[in-house]
């Protein structure tokens, strides 16, 4: 974990997460909470998140978030 960078979530990011969330159930999904804060801290850094989740996948269709989604190995 030490190469990974952490980056600052300033409280404001809750609400644009909630907001996000929106955006999301209107579009007929609901990703966990901790997924839409974890795209907004992505959103408000403009970095792009590397995941196994197909959860970012949806909400970076409702929303400008760079997204490399990665495949296990079987």
């Amino acid at each position: 974990m030490a190469t990974v960078p952490v980056l600052p979530t300033p409280s404001e990011l809750w609400s644009a997460a909630r907001v996000l969330g929106q955006k999301c159930v209107d579009n007929g999904f609901l990703p966990p909470a901790i997924d839409l804060l974890i795209a907004q801290v992505c959103l408000h850094h403009d970095v792009p998140l590397i995941t196994f989740d197909a959860h970012f996948q949806q909400i970076a269709e409702v929303s400008p978030l760079k997204l490399d989604l990665v495949k296990r190995e079987e």
